[in-house]
């Protein structure tokens, strides 16, 4: 009976153990460190193996929620979302690393919100950039001359929290500092991510942090970050890979089919429709971005930017197809002309949205594997030097590929105009970037124009500008030098 019982002990002071730090280390290793891991600890304890931690009702509302949110929940970032829960459980400071687009936002968000349907308990999240501020504006400043203190922006919320007017201390609170991990303001937070879980002001003023707050770090790598900070948080890794490609497509299809107004979800749900055979793993879509990250860039590419800026220029697609039908209530758009247009605008989004940060040379390079890749029917080009650059798809048109040099208007300046600053002639450049501007800034999308001072990007400003009711717009336009040169 006795052995039997020491047995039992022993059995549960290894799975104590084994799960201890099984849910410490697997959170932070990468892919292919996980099954190293797994030999060693198979090695150390014969039988055992790395359990995935799942708490099946928390899972459930996980579920629940990335339907509801549109979002695609693979299998991956699902235990990413689980392994940010364990740890948060364990640590009240927490770095969520990884690259932009690898799913950390959205963890935060769904996890927040999914605990809160299991305990009840309302959740609520504060975002800091902490490299847009100073550090006194993020901690507060102490005045040299009257000794008044002045709280910062991180300061001021634990104040709030403390002060528990609106019934604070039954929330739970995530304070995320989303940006790098910079001693120049990280230091600070030292003593709060410790045992003591203090901040001491520079007026003497000592701040407690409360059970109910986690101070969270969602930063893309930890390059300036130094070991006092590291080794006082949990960490969390998100690679490229735990959100994949077809599962942002899928996310932006379920967003196209329920997003905009009520009555023209029917409309958008066939544009999703026609456009889902070329967002599958091996289509069109996916086959393209993977040749155009391949290709020289004006800056850093990465696939998120990518398909953003694809995905936008293809939105406005959709919205023409709207204000069509909306224009022409008798005679709204046949199903088959619908899916001609949808399908060649999508060609034009990837060669604006994938090559939009491209020299005109590898833009080419892009078009010709666009038309190799494609089963759609694309322009008949009269040379080698015509590509799809050269053609657009209008609904005025009945769908067909229209030259953009057709669309150049003709000028004809009186004499008086001719020293005039207010006069742009348009060109072929002018016109068709003049188009893509639109495609982006219509979805609110910011902006930026790369190229040498006072060339064409300067141009679309000024076309664009030009025809806006300045009533009703407001530009921000940012002038800086530097061009990244050619490897």
């Amino acid at each position: 009976m006795g052995e039997t019982k020491n047995s039992n002990i022993e059995d549960l002071e290894r799975d104590v153990l084994i799960g201890s730090v099984t849910e410490t280390m697997v959170p932070k290793l990468v892919r292919q460190d996980i099954a190293l891991f797994s030999s060693i600890l198979s090695g150390v304890f014969p039988g055992s193996e790395v359990k995935d931690f799942r708490d099946k009702i928390l899972s459930e509302k996980i579920s629940e929620l990335c339907t509801k949110m549109s979002f695609d929940a693979s299998e991956s970032w699902v235990a990413k979302t689980m392994q940010l829960y364990q740890i948060q459980q364990i640590h009240h400071g927490v770095m969520m690393v990884g690259p932009t687009g690898s799913g950390k936002s959205s963890a935060c968000d769904v996890l927040l919100k999914a605990m809160e349907l299991v305990d009840g308990v309302k959740g609520r999240a504060y975002f800091i950039d902490p490299k847009a501020i100073s550090k006194d504006e993020l901690y507060g400043k102490l005045d040299s001359t009257t000794l008044e203190w002045r709280d910062g922006v991180f300061t001021y919320l634990l104040r709030q929290i403390l002060n528990n007017v609106r019934g604070e201390a039954q929330m739970r609170h995530w304070i995320v500092f989303d940006g790098d991990v910079d001693p120049e303001w990280a230091e600070n937070l030292n003593s709060v991510l410790d045992d003591n879980k203090l901040l001491t002001l520079p007026s003497g003023e000592r701040l407690s942090i409360p059970d109910n707050v986690r101070i969270m770090f969602e930063v893309e790598h930890l390059k300036y970050a130094t070991l006092a900070t590291v080794s006082r948080c949990g960490m969390v890794w998100f690679s490229e890979d735990t959100v994949e490609m077809y599962s942002i497509l899928c996310r932006y299809l379920l967003l196209l089919e329920h997003d905009g107004r009520k009555s023209n979800r029917e409309l958008r749900k066939q544009c999703a429709e026609i456009l889902k055979s070329s967002f599958a793993p091996d289509a069109l879509v996916l086959q393209c971005l993977g040749k155009a990250l391949e290709l020289w860039h004006c800056m850093e590419v990465t696939h998120g930017r990518l398909l953003t800026s694809w995905w936008t220029y293809l939105k406005r697609g959709v919205r023409l197809v709207e204000e069509y039908n909306e224009n022409h209530i008798d005679f709204p758009l046949s199903l088959d002309r619908m899916r001609t247009f949808m399908e060649r605008w999508n060609l034009m989004s990837i060669m604006w949205g994938f090559g939009g940060s491209m020299n005109y040379e590898n833009r080419k390079a892009l078009s010709a594997y666009v038309c190799k890749s494609t089963t759609i029917e694309i322009p008949s080009f009269n040379g080698d030097d015509e590509s799809l650059l050269d053609y657009t798809v209008s609904l005025r048109n009945d769908s067909k590929w229209e030259k953009w040099s057709e669309q150049v208007p003709a000028v004809v300046l009186e004499s008086r105009q001719v020293l005039s600053t207010n006069i742009v002639i348009p060109t072929i450049d002018t016109i068709r970037h003049r188009s893509a501007l639109h495609a982006w800034l219509a979805e609110h999308k910011p902006l930026v124009l790369c190229g040498p001072p006072y060339v064409l990007s300067f141009m679309c400003v000024c076309v664009y500008y030009l025809q806006l009711n300045y009533k009703t717009h407001t530009y921000i336009y940012i002038y800086t030098t530097g061009v990244p040169e050619r490897p």
